[in-house]
């Protein structure tokens, strides 16, 4: 399957935004579209779900960072890569349900194959190769559900990733997201419900990046606001399905076309 993605209207802006004393950020008014070819394969059995997919991208859309003016300030920007970025995901996934337990399990790793010629003047020819495979991300979502009588429902889970490459990005932290969840369903046909939602109990749910642009690098250290708590209320309306048995008024001339 081939794609091709377009830059969007902030990757173009010439507008400089200021990050920090030493590093200021800006789009790229001179990014063309990438091309992707992606193959895959999706096997299922009972419960189980096995993929594998590979993609070859030219003329990648990817961060990038160079010297400023003469002040030690480096703009980063997109830009268009000129070597091919290459990358795989494989992963298993499992749907089991025991009783009033539902699982949701996902494992799986992402390698990657990516060689930048990047711009350097320490070295003699003024470039230096820089590499960024065979550290793969791993990868596992595990997400629970327990259905019980009375409309109650009760959820726990996380998503985990390690530490690897991303692109032209290599992530230094493992990130871990744990959620967790309860629902209560009300009236007789199930037409109110309230839920509380808890995200990123753990409060690591963030990730630190660093890279090397030839010249330079970045090491970046990131700390959010990531933990939340939710409280919804729904009322679906009419949630009995309706007893009309009818056709809409706009059916003949939809039979005509």
């Amino acid at each position: 399957m081939a794609k091709t993605r377009r830059p969007s209207y902030s990757d173009l802006s010439s507008a400089i935004r200021y990050n920090s004393r030493y590093i200021w950020q800006s789009g790229n008014a001179q990014l063309q579209p990438e091309f992707s070819h992606e193959f895959g394969l999706t096997t299922v059995w009972k419960f189980v779900t096995l993929s594998v997919n590979y993609t070859r991208t030219n003329d990648a859309i990817m961060v990038w960072s160079a010297p400023y003016g003469d002040e030690g300030v480096v703009l980063v920007q997109p830009r268009n890569i000129e070597t091919p970025y290459r990358a795989m995901a494989a992963y298993v996934n499992l749907t089991p349900t025991v009783g009033i337990w539902n699982m949701n399990y996902t494992v799986g790793i992402q390698p990657q194959w990516l060689t930048i010629y990047a711009p350097d003047q320490r070295e003699p020819s003024g470039v230096r190769t820089t590499k960024f495979n065979g550290k793969p991300i791993a990868f596992a979502q595990l997400f629970n559900t327990l259905t019980v009588k009375g409309g109650w429902q009760f959820e726990v889970g996380g998503t985990v990733m390690t530490k690897g490459y991303s692109q032209n990005l290599y992530m230094t932290n493992m990130y871990c997201n744990l959620t967790a969840a309860v629902q209560k369903t009300l009236l007789k046909d199930g037409s109110l419900v309230l839920r509380l939602d808890a995200q990123d109990l753990l409060g690591l749910g963030h990730f630190n990046a660093y890279s090397d642009f030839g010249s330079h690098t970045i090491n970046q250290t990131n700390r959010m606001d990531t933990q939340k708590l939710k409280i919804s209320i729904r009322y679906n309306f009419n949630a009995a399905q309706s007893k009309y048995k009818g056709t809409g008024a706009g059916m003949d001339s939809k039979g005509r076309m």
